[in-house]
């Protein structure tokens, strides 16, 4: 399912109750699971090792934090169990 934001903008620029609605009530979620030690547990390379780092994985410091390494190129395998 895709949705057109540029009609939800489009709208909500019609309607500045909405729009200032959708800023008063904007959560930043990634920011939340980040703050909240239970959420971010679930955020492992492995389920069963969640210890253990994917060692598939590089990095490099970019700005004194870690970025993962780009695969340009790399073709990856999907597996389902």
């Amino acid at each position: 399912h895709v949705r057109d934001y540029r009609d939800e903008w489009a709208e909500a620029l019609a309607d500045p109750q909405r729009l200032t609605r959708h800023v008063r009530d904007y959560r930043d979620e990634w920011a939340e699971a980040l703050a909240d030690p239970q959420r971010l547990e679930r955020f492992v390379s492995f389920v069963n090792a969640p210890d253990t780092p994917d060692p598939s994985i590089r990095h490099e410091p970019v700005r004194r934090q870690h970025r993962p390494v780009d695969l340009a190129g790399l073709v990856l395998e999907v597996v389902r169990a």
